[in-house]
């Protein structure tokens, strides 16, 4: 909660990789707490080593609330993750646990598996 309220003026957003240890869906474990806030917002003090920040316009229907914390839901946080380079093997973990675990519905999966191209047991599509 500390991290998405440090920004001021805004309300940060977990998101990337710190968005996907609360829905558990991979062994990702993040060295720092990833923040975005809107393209807009300018930081003008010193990031706390702790923090990484991100800086991207999130539609409202790409947030959710996870304890009452705002952070992206996850098929924005596996984007963002593809987009930060994590691994395909990590990707394609989370994209299968979300599936079972229920966060993600079996078309939305479906999508993102091709979009990443990777497949539900972990290989990288040619």
């Amino acid at each position: 909660m500390e991290a998405t309220l440090w920004p001021r003026g805004v309300d940060g957003v977990l998101s990337h990789e710190t968005a996907l240890a609360p829905y558990e869906p991979s062994d990702v474990n993040p060295d720092k707490i990833d923040i975005t806030v809107p393209n807009r917002h300018r930081i003008r003090r010193e990031i706390p080593d702790g923090y990484r920040i991100h800086h991207e316009d999130l539609a409202a229907g790409d947030i959710a609330s996870h304890d009452g914390i705002a952070i992206v839901a996850p098929a924005v946080a596996i984007r963002q993750c593809h987009a930060a380079h994590l691994g395909p093997a990590l990707l394609a973990q989370a994209i299968d646990h979300g599936e079972r675990n229920g966060r993600l519905i079996k078309r939305h999966a479906d999508e993102l598996r091709r979009e990443i191209q990777v497949s539900p047991s972990g290989g990288v599509r040619r």
